[in-house]
């Protein structure tokens, strides 16, 4: 049976994602990835609770710890799913900055991805002081996008999302 740690690598080598536990700064994008990665349903079943820096899975941290060569050198013998191919690829190529990661994770650990946007934007802030406004606007934009299923796409919804796109 394959271990949460293989799929997790296997993705990030799936979306080219070299990250290397030994740094902190990787460490913690090891954790945002995991939880964007669960939260889009790739099955990951890492728990994870806002910490500090965000969100963080105990669990995580200690086998990115314990296999941290396996992690750097991306090393895994998982092989990724049709559906799991599916999510990966809408993230392929749009991996966010760190500010904008950190407020994307936010947003939907908070479980506030449809609330009024001047809602969203006071309670990232209140988590995430040094996000600003228009970090945690793109953010917001970017979680609808991650977490959509295409089995919700309405008609209404197919043309409001074309008329959006042809704004210059």
């Amino acid at each position: 049976m394959e271990t949460d740690r293989e799929k997790l690598i296997a993705y990030l080598k799936f979306l080219n994602l070299k990250l290397d536990p030994s740094n902190s700064g990787d460490r913690f994008r090891i954790q945002k990835m995991a939880f964007l990665l669960k939260s889009m349903g790739t099955g990951l079943n890492y728990e994870f609770t806002f910490y500090r820096h965000g969100v963080y899975s105990k669990d995580l941290y200690e086998e990115s710890r314990d296999h941290k060569d396996d992690f750097a050198l991306l090393r895994s013998n998982y092989k990724i799913n049709d559906n799991e191919r599916m999510i990966l690829d809408k993230l392929k190529n749009k991996i966010p900055d760190n500010d904008l990661m950190e407020a994307l994770t936010t947003i939907i650990y908070e479980n506030i991805i449809y609330s009024d946007i001047e809602e969203i934007i006071k309670s990232v802030k209140k988590l995430k002081p040094h996000l600003n406004d228009s970090i945690i606007i793109s953010a917001v934009d970017l979680a609808k996008r991650f977490l959509f299923k295409n089995e919700y796409l309405t008609k209404e919804i197919k043309k409001e999302i074309e008329a959006w796109d042809n704004i210059d």
